[in-house]
């Protein structure tokens, strides 16, 4: 099972994700305060759980399921989770995580569905899980203080080139307003740090993460990450760690 559910916060007095779940879940809770940088939460968080199965929230998040067939079940295409969903997504994952997936997610619910129940080796961001049996045989060599944002980039690119995969649910999808609200991680995250971070990202990954010239959005630049050529790339035995040519 899903055994503890870590949601980091920083500066928000309406805990939108903790109220979102129903009491049984809100026992499982652990708030982390997030004082020292969200890419030492997330590193205090995966040794604090050992070799459990854990999640990790955002606290500002709502959750919807996704119904391929909506028009056959004469409902909306995507509805607010009621106790079973939440008991129906919990269990899903942790079904995926002990079939040795090592990351899971769900998908934002204002992305274009898929058609599928789950997509492998992309992005997971705001609400993830983790086999912490898996992580706990690689925690020691993950370089957790590489950046202090894009952090979440950083750890699946960690897994993907070992060749462990990641999972993505585009049934049960969260709802969360755009970064830059007020409290959280808005309170020191700008584009200027944005972009020096993700810097340290391509210096790392030269063959994974790469600008997008002249693609910005809300004038923040843009970045590619190749999430399924990592993957790829550790199947071959590729050595692909860093690069001698920094890029500025």
């Amino acid at each position: 099972m899903i055994d503890v559910i870590y949601i980091p916060t920083l500066d928000r007095d309406n805990q939108i994700t903790y109220n979102s779940l129903p009491d049984k879940y809100k026992k499982k809770v652990i708030f982390v305060k997030d004082r020292i940088g969200i890419h030492k939460v997330r590193k205090k968080i995966a040794y604090d759980a050992g070799k459990v199965n854990f999640a990790v929230f955002d606290d500002d998040l709502f959750f919807k399921r996704r119904y391929v067939n909506w028009r056959e079940l004469n409902c909306k295409s995507k509805e607010n989770f009621t106790e079973k969903d939440f008991d129906d997504m919990f269990n899903t994952i942790d079904s995926w995580l002990n079939d040795g997936i090592i990351q899971c997610g769900l998908r934002d619910s204002n992305a274009f569905p898929k058609g599928v129940e789950y997509i492998e080796n992309g992005p997971i961001f705001r609400a993830m899980f983790f086999n912490g049996s898996l992580l706990n045989n690689i925690i020691d060599d993950i370089d957790w203080d590489l950046v202090k944002v894009g952090e979440d980039t950083n750890l699946i690119l960690e897994f993907l080139s070992r060749g462990y995969k990641n999972r993505i649910s585009d049934t049960f999808l969260y709802f969360a307003k755009e970064y830059g609200d007020v409290g959280g991680c808005s309170n020191y995250r700008d584009e200027e740090l944005n972009y020096q971070e993700h810097i340290k990202l391509m210096n790392k990954w030269p063959m994974f993460v790469t600008q997008m010239e002249n693609s910005k959005i809300n004038n923040w630049r843009r970045f590619k990450v190749s999430w399924s050529k990592a993957y790829k790339f550790s199947q071959q035995g590729k050595n692909f760690r860093g690069s001698n040519k920094k890029i500025r």
